[in-house]
């Protein structure tokens, strides 16, 4: 089971960003203290979304869920070490996910992006298989969605160059099967790709399960007093 929130930001006041800020645990506190000025706003939405699909997995008030990182830097919720967490920004856009199996999210607004790029993340035969895009920012950010997530799903992120994930083949409308071997690594996963609001969103996970649902800017109460 998996569960995905995706929040716009920008849909936000500043006086429901201060409430939600005022609910961080106090180790979450202190992890937003340490960012940059600029950066806060967008960690406190991406530790919302986060909550969001902790408290919606585990069918508990999203403000009764604590976040921080594991060992390897990823994001976690203590105390459950068997759910998998995953966590995207991009812009005013930020997608959390939360669930029992291996998973990855990573989105990224459409915007230009220079051609050789494509060079720099993928082979030509990969390209083949996703080309079915207007414009070259369209595919570069959807190849490069698509391997972040995969790779994000192993727990490895971008330690691990882009081109070492391979996109094999295509899977349906939207998933395409990706394989990585690099060093001692043999491992493979479905990513399923979609367009949203604007930006390619990748969501990479366990080979057996199905397109998990993805809510966007849900409703969420603030508790009471």
């Amino acid at each position: 089971m998996t569960r995905i929130v995706g929040i716009d930001r920008s849909r936000l006041s500043p006086d429901l960003l201060r409430d939600i800020r005022d609910l961080l645990s106090p180790a979450e506190r202190r992890c937003l203290a340490a960012r940059p000025e600029g950066r806060r706003e967008e960690w406190t939405v991406g530790r919302l979304a986060l909550k969001l699909a902790g408290g919606w997995y585990g069918r508990k008030p999203w403000h009764g869920v604590d976040t921080t990182y594991d060992s390897r830097g990823r994001p976690c919720i203590p105390g459950h070490p068997s759910l998998s967490c995953s966590l995207s920004h991009s812009g005013h856009l930020v997608v959390a996910a939360v669930g029992s199996a291996p998973i990855g999210v990573d989105i990224e607004r459409i915007r230009p992006r220079h051609q050789a790029m494509i060079g720099y993340v993928a082979g030509s035969e990969e390209v083949d298989l996703v080309s079915s895009f207007r414009t070259a920012a369209e595919l570069v950010t959807r190849v490069w969605t698509i391997k972040e997530a995969a790779l994000k799903s192993g727990g490895w992120g971008l330690r691990i160059p882009p081109r070492a994930a391979r996109i094999r083949r295509r899977k349906g409308a939207s998933s395409v099967d990706v394989s990585l071997r690099w060093q001692a690594i043999r491992w493979r996963i479905t990513v399923w790709s979609i367009s949203t609001r604007g930006a390619s969103l990748s969501i990479a996970t366990d080979e057996s399960n199905p397109l998990p649902r993805i809510r966007w800017n849900p409703h969420f109460d603030l508790p009471a007093g």
